[in-house]
């Protein structure tokens, strides 16, 4: 059997069994396998060749994809050796070390931004005060309600998150709302008085089943990154990626003397190595930058 027609058929099954975006993920990435293995024999794919595939893609692709691609490739012919289409698939790849660089706020950026959130009503800015204070992901930000938000215990409880794809067939953009991926990710986040307050204020008057931007509907994601990013650009701030607000309110907490297993709760890591990782790479950052300064 060819492989396009067996990981064809691999596809339609996964589909009734895993959300959405995996699924739009997981036929984006079989379109890519499908160039190079589509009309080989399922039975004569050996380790030999993928490495050959791994080391063609690392030359136009990022680690990460590349290593996405291959795990569906190993899992699609694992099935097939399941029902005795080929051999089981042992396979050992050595990747190139790839770098995540975290980038957060200067002190100075954050008070900056800070203020200026604080003193204008534009929904983006809520949106981003919420990541400053707690770390949130911009998925688990655009799915809050306002029966998340406990304006009595000074909490938010985070349990659903958005995620947006393009159909592959279609070409249709959506927005989904489902629940947090991993256990660690469903928590109550403990908020100060004053950022309480701060967002009764802003949101007091919407009904419990709202959703606190956008009411009947989830925010979309990427509209919310546009307008921080002129935000940013009113602040006189370099342009950094929603996500560094979470990297930038892992690194106060730790340099501020919390541990790491009480920041990983408020981030929902389920491993606190997670977030050392990102505290550690950001402060090699501020001991580089301080030697620049000195030196420059």
């Amino acid at each position: 059997m060819k492989f396009k027609e067996y990981a064809g058929r691999y596809i339609e099954v996964k589909k009734a069994e895993i959300r959405p975006t995996s699924s739009a993920k997981y036929v984006n990435d079989c379109k890519k396998l499908n160039r190079y293995f589509g009309d080989m024999d399922i039975a004569k794919i050996t380790a030999p060749i993928i490495r050959g595939y791994v080391k063609e893609r690392l030359c136009t692709a990022a680690v990460k994809t590349v290593k996405s691609e291959v795990t569906l490739l190993k899992s699609i012919l694992n099935s097939a050796s399941e029902e005795g289409l080929c051999g089981a698939c042992i396979l050992i790849v050595k990747y190139p070390p790839s770098k995540h660089e975290y980038k957060i706020l200067e002190d100075d950026e954050f008070d900056r931004l800070y203020e200026y959130c604080k003193s204008t009503r534009h929904y983006a800015s809520t949106a981003v005060l919420i990541a400053m204070n707690t770390g949130m992901r911009i998925g688990e930000i655009c799915a809050l309600k306002k029966s998340d938000i406990d304006f009595q215990q000074n909490s938010i409880k985070v349990e659903r998150t958005v995620e947006v794809y393009t159909d592959p067939e279609t070409h249709e953009y959506h927005i989904d709302v489902g629940s947090a991926k991993t256990a660690a990710g469903i928590r109550i986040i403990p908020i100060t008085n004053e950022f309480s307050e701060l967002l009764e204020y802003r949101i007091g008057q919407m009904k419990d089943e709202h959703y606190i931007f956008s009411l009947s509907k989830p925010t979309d994601p990427t509209a919310l990154r546009r307008a921080y990013k002129d935000i940013l650009d009113i602040c006189g701030i370099e342009h950094l990626p929603f996500h560094s607000l979470r990297h930038t309110f892992a690194t106060r907490m730790i340099s501020r003397g919390v541990d790491p297993k009480t920041a990983a709760g408020f981030l929902g890591h389920s491993d606190c190595s997670v977030t050392l990782n990102i505290y550690t790479n950001c402060t090699e950052k501020m001991k580089r930058d301080a030697l620049a300064k000195i030196w420059g």
